[in-house]
């Protein structure tokens, strides 16, 4: 605003400018035109004419200023604009350019992450409750192993859940129903899934519901990540853990963890609560201060200034006292180990007293060095560059060498082939000052070629201005010998129980024969009653075509009928006695296949119906569909038979002891199917189980009958046979009411 000020205001004086040059002109034209009346007429007349002009001008100079003006501003507006226009272009340019870029970052950042999801199989889905439609990320079919060229084919895998594995699926759709009834703003939960290869993945899931303007559950956000690796790495992290943990339990080393810079135990394994002679709660939680562990607790502050400096160390020589006073002398290796982001001080620790008494009484004199050496129970030695320099009395006499042999010998050919190697290296490595391990299991030869098994320690002392090693070994043969005699015992003893378990099964199949042999035997009367009534027919048929054949003769019609129903009584007669013949016969080996449970318990029943009926008792078999199991058929039926003889004897009993009283004497049988389970029912309405009685009726030979009226196997024998059938039976009664037996198998489809 203040240019276009100054710019109006140029105008303006110029504008009056001009007005004083036309005045200043008129002025001079006067003048000028007087000399030249003067001097010539011809030039008179020239200024007549710029006199006319001079008129002009004069009555149209305002007009003249305003045009100039228009002019100025006209030219100012064009460059205003142009300038405006420019800018404009600029700055559209430079907003373009900030775009391009910034839409590049976002495509970059988007394709990094989608590339991190991938990496980390993490995808999303947003499912709309209202529309019903759900929106999936790329990296969703990989997880599922679904090529996305393919994924429009599987939308109703997602839909449906079918993706989630059985055994989780039911706690998934809670879940998702409590978001839907308000009952969660949002979940997260794992469970297993099948990818549409058949793989089973491990996935975590993370959910958040998101509500429209009602108040109602709109749509639900959902982050799935496939953690079927990770959860493997953590099961190999743990099995890890635990074999740490067997490791520093059972090791024969003094192992602790404690605290940095307190000392404070954390944990302790046992070989150190033995060497100390404390409990672990005597321990734990104390310091190895007030424990006064340590005989000069600088040691430590030395071991502690280590650790911090390199992380670790390796054999440093401390003395630890006992609770009884006396001074060890302690070889202690460690390192720093992190446990739940504590920084925690795991300490290795080897008694080496009798090593340090041997390196002792060797500075300090022949005399004292025998004296100690000749009277430990260990063998020790010493050799350089593989020949024995010393040997003490106890290796002499478990090699069956004397000194002066030994001498001659080179120590590795005192060493087993197998382990000769092992022994090498770990020689090479101690005299070079390498990390090796100091104590270890090695297997040594006799002058006789007998095996010696021990355990050798080893240390690298200066002796005869050399490095030599001190080796010390204690004979574990025994023990190892032991530890095989009682593996060859538990062998033994192993096919001995095996042997048994064998006999055990004979017996058991024993008793099941007998107990089938004795339901035949029961049902003998009713089976031939079964048999005798198709051949009543069979005779009665025979006769009829006689009187036919010695009358009025036989139409080939009627004669090919009457076979053919003959023959139907030859085959009912011929299938009773197949069965009768199968049941009973002795199964050595179980086969178990699908069977109709209806068949069975109709089998069943048709062995003792007649015999039962002729004492007054009832079967009743009530089901709608035919039902499949899996399991041996003829055994179950024998589990029926069991249940219909018990059912018969209760009413029988209870007859005897209500005489002249009426009651209901049907055996009732009911078969149903519930929840992928077949259910069945065999229930009578005789003497019931007295409570004490009830939790015993399964066990062998447990029975409440007369001695000559069973043996108290059959119900432990049915209790057997379902539950190798992977069923269930259990019982119900009231005593002088009714009893009631319920089996559950397996339902198997047809």
């Amino acid at each position: 605003m203040k240019q276009l000020t100054n710019i109006f205001l140029f105008l303006f004086v110029a504008a009056c400018l001009n007005c004083s040059a036309i005045n200043n002109s008129r002025l001079f034209l006067k003048e000028t035109t007087s000399v030249n009346v003067l001097i010539n007429n011809k030039i008179k007349i020239n200024t007549v004419l710029l006199f006319d002009i001079e008129n002009v001008i004069k009555d149209h100079y305002v007009l003249i200023g305003l045009v100039i003006i228009l002019l100025f501003l006209f030219i100012y507006t064009k460059i205003t604009n142009s300038k405006l226009f420019f800018n404009q272009n600029v700055l559209r340019s430079s907003q373009e350019k900030q775009l391009l870029e910034t839409v590049d970052k976002l495509t970059y950042s988007e394709m990094l992450l989608n590339e991190s999801q991938r990496i980390a199989k993490i995808g999303n889905l947003e499912r709309n409750f209202l529309s019903g439609k759900t929106i999936y990320s790329d990296n969703l079919w990989d997880i599922f192993e679904i090529p996305i060229a393919e994924k429009d084919n599987y939308l109703d895998y997602f839909n449906n859940l079918e993706f989630i594995h059985p055994d989780d699926r039911l706690s998934y759709f809670e879940t998702i129903e409590k978001l839907k009834q308000d009952k969660i703003e949002n979940y997260t939960i794992n469970y297993k899934a099948i990818t549409i290869k058949g793989n089973i993945i491990n996935l975590v899931s993370k959910g958040k519901r998101v509500l429209n303007n009602k108040g109602e559950v709109e749509r639900l956000l959902i982050i799935i990540q496939d953690v079927t690796e990770k959860n493997k790495i953590e099961s190999e992290v743990i099995a890890y853990e635990r074999k740490f943990t067997d490791i520093f339990r059972y090791s024969p080393l003094m192992l602790s963890i404690t605290t940095l810079e307190d000392g404070i135990f954390i944990d302790t394994n046992e070989q150190l609560l033995k060497n100390f002679n404390l409990s672990k709660e005597e321990v734990i939680g104390r310091s190895v201060k007030t424990l006064n562990l340590y005989y000069d607790l600088k040691d430590r502050a030395q071991i502690v200034e280590l650790l911090k400096e390199n992380g670790h160390y390796s054999n440093f020589e401390a003395k630890f006292v006992l609770p009884d006073g006396s001074v060890r002398n302690g070889m202690f290796n460690g390192s720093i180990i992190e446990i739940n982001g504590e920084k925690l001080y795991l300490s290795i620790v080897s008694d080496i007293t009798e090593l340090k008494n041997a390196e002792a009484a060797i500075k300090e004199g022949e005399e004292k060095y025998k004296m100690i050496v000749e009277n430990t129970n260990d063998g020790i030695f010493i050799f350089s560059k593989g020949k024995l320099i010393f040997t003490n009395y106890k290796i002499q006499e478990s090699l069956g060498y004397s000194e002066e042999e030994l001498k001659n010998i080179s120590i590795f050919d005192l060493i087993h082939p197998e382990d000769k190697q092992m022994f090498k290296d770990s020689i090479r490595n101690r005299s070079e000052g390498l990390n090796d391990a100091s104590f270890f299991e090695i297997r040594i030869l006799t002058k006789d070629n007998l095996i010696r098994i021990c355990e050798f320690t080893k240390k690298v002392i200066s002796l005869n201005d050399g490095t030599d090693i001190l080796g010390i070994v204690h004979d574990i043969t025994d023990i190892r010998t032991a530890e095989i005699e009682l593996r060859i015992f538990n062998k033994y003893l192993e096919e001995k129980i095996a042997i048994e378990i064998k006999r055990s099964e004979m017996h058991d199949q024993a008793l099941l024969q007998k107990t089938k042999l004795e339901f035949i035997g029961e049902m003998a009367a009713g089976m031939a009653h079964e048999i005798n009534q198709p051949l009543t027919g069979i005779t009665m048929g025979l006769d009829n075509l006689l009187n036919k054949a010695s009358s009025i003769g036989i139409e080939e019609i009627y004669l090919t009928e009457k076979v053919k129903t003959l023959f139907g009584y030859v085959k009912r007669i011929e299938n009773i006695i197949d069965h009768v013949r199968t049941f009973s016969r002795d199964q050595q080996i179980t086969i178990f296949e699908k069977y109709i449970i209806n068949e069975t318990i109709d089998n069943a029943i048709l062995l003792v119906n007649k015999t039962y009926k002729n004492i007054g008792i009832d079967i009743t078999f009530d089901c709608s569909d035919s039902l499949f199991s899996q399991g041996n058929k003829y055994k179950f039926e024998q589990v029926m038979l069991n249940l219909l003889s018990n059912a018969k004897d209760a009413i029988i009993e209870k007859e005897k002891l209500q005489r002249n009283i009426t009651f209901n004497k049907t055996i009732e049988i009911k078969l149903i199917d519930i929840d992928e389970m077949n259910i069945i029912f065999v229930k009578d309405y005789g003497i019931g189980i007295s409570k004490k009685n009830i939790e015993n009726i399964f066990k062998p030979f447990y029975t409440t009958k007369e001695a000559n009226k069973g043996t108290g196997l059959g119900l432990s024998i049915a209790y057997g046979i379902i539950k190798e059938m992977n069923g269930e039976i259990e019982t119900e009664s009231i005593e002088n009411e009714y009893t009631s037996m319920k089996i559950t198998l397996p339902k198997v489809m047809q």
